[in-house]
């Protein structure tokens, strides 16, 4: 598994308008059609569309 990394400000608005708080989230993985965000503090990981 690779590194999570810093969410850049384009996934920060997508990950806001998810209803989650940006600054606890990185980003695990991204495609063409979702991103894979996980916790900072639980490692739990969420799916979310972009």
């Amino acid at each position: 598994m690779k590194q999570p990394k810093k969410l850049p400000l384009k996934y920060k608005k997508v990950v806001d308008n998810a209803g989650l708080v940006p600054e606890n989230w990185m980003l695990q993985q991204e495609t063409k059609d979702y991103i894979v965000v996980v916790s900072k503090r639980t490692h739990a990981t969420r799916r979310i569309p972009i």
